[in-house]
């Protein structure tokens, strides 16, 4: 019996495929940033500052930025200012000032009292305290 059964399986006819293999990729996170572009001032009046970026979160994926502009010389009493997209001025105070940036989607996002806009250039400018930017 045995037997019988071992040569009927061996006789029956056998079917072969392939499976297709699909490489694995990483998915890039939608959460994540590249660096914000800097651009030197245009305004003939207002000389570049000193600028500083800080990002937050994993190598290859950026979700946060704090972006500090700054003086070189903090004895001038410069104000130091912020634009983004070089229309938006989003903060300035005397040698040194902050502003943070998160990453919603792909894109920095600048959130101040309650409003926000989608960043995509920075500047970092100097003035003297008598012509407010």
């Amino acid at each position: 019996m045995i037997i019988v059964f071992l040569l009927i399986l061996r006789m029956m006819p056998s079917t072969h495929a392939c499976l297709q293999t699909i490489p694995s990729t990483t998915p890039s996170p939608t959460g994540c940033c590249g660096e914000v572009i800097y651009l030197p001032t245009p305004r003939p009046n207002l000389p570049d500052g000193q600028y500083v970026p800080v990002y937050s979160g994993t190598p290859g994926c950026n979700t946060g930025v704090a972006i500090t502009c700054s003086s070189f010389d903090t004895t001038l009493d410069l104000r130091a200012g912020i634009f983004g997209n070089q229309i938006y001025y989003l903060n300035g105070d005397v040698d040194t000032v902050t502003v943070e940036f998160t990453c919603q989607n792909g894109e920095w996002i600048y959130t101040d009292q309650g409003q926000s806009i989608a960043i995509d250039t920075v500047e970092c400018v100097l003035t003297n305290l008598a012509t407010e930017p």
